[in-house]
């Protein structure tokens, strides 16, 4: 399997925990399937904290490769940072790159940047909207931003709960609206298991989305197209319906 959107422990415990513990969690995610995880950064600060990690991986002959993306700002110039070589994103014809959302943007500025990106062969990818205020109050933003080319991702830890009741409603209503196209741990300090989130994927949605969801976190780790269906609008009765 592979984790999308993953950290072994926050970055800011990386520097103070003991390899023992970094160690520790790398193991269990092995025991449980995974080989590959896609780990977001912010800075450079970051990547280096992955890459050493990377290394210390290797020394102790685990088969656990972490491959960094950038969670990036959402401004007019991140093509150009991306051409320069100063963003981390996976893949050569589709090159993917994970999106800070800013909502202090108005909407207007925010599609034309996801449409120029794309036109570019940059594309955006929005982690964990169902935790956000702003795609609770208007889940057809995300609608929007889906039908013209970006894609999300949604937390296994709001469909299993551990981010509250109302993210987990919106993570399964995105699912269910085919409003969301990868899935992943976004493992902090507390272990999420990626096997348990696939489970219920199967159960509540059917095998063949679980299978589409795992086959679409290995198409972002090397770059190839992702299988997307028809985006829905969220209606007002599937609202009233939280």
């Amino acid at each position: 399997m592979i984790d999308t959107n993953c950290l072994l422990m926050s970055h800011s415990k990386m520097k103070s925990c003991s390899n023992t513990e970094m160690i520790s969690n790398a193991r269990e995610m092995v025991q449980e399937g995974i080989t590959n995880v896609i780990v977001l950064v912010k800075n450079e600060d970051e990547a280096s904290s992955v890459k050493e990690l990377s290394r210390l991986l290797a020394k102790e002959s685990l088969p656990l490769k972490l491959e960094i993306i950038s969670l990036c700002e959402l401004n007019e110039a991140l093509f150009y940072e991306t051409k320069q070589g100063n963003v981390y994103t996976l893949g050569k014809r589709e090159r993917y790159v994970y999106i800070d959302y800013a909502v202090e943007k108005n909407q207007f500025e925010i599609e034309k940047i996801f449409y120029d990106l794309q036109m570019k062969g940059i594309v955006p990818i929005i982690p964990a909207p169902e935790a956000m205020e702003i795609f609770q109050s208007q889940p057809n933003l995300l609608y929007e931003y889906i039908k013209k080319g970006a894609l999300s991702q949604i937390s296994i830890a709001s469909l299993l709960g551990k981010n509250g009741r109302k993210a987990k409603k919106f993570a399964v209503k995105f699912l269910n609206a085919n409003l969301a196209d990868l899935v992943g741990t976004a493992y902090m300090d507390e272990y999420i298991s990626l096997q348990e989130g696939y489970e219920f994927i199967a159960k509540k949605f059917g095998e063949s989305t679980a299978i589409k969801l795992q086959r679409n976190a290995s198409s972002l780790l090397v770059g190839e197209s992702i299988i997307r269906e028809e985006p829905e609008r969220i209606s007002s009765r599937r609202l009233f319906l939280l």
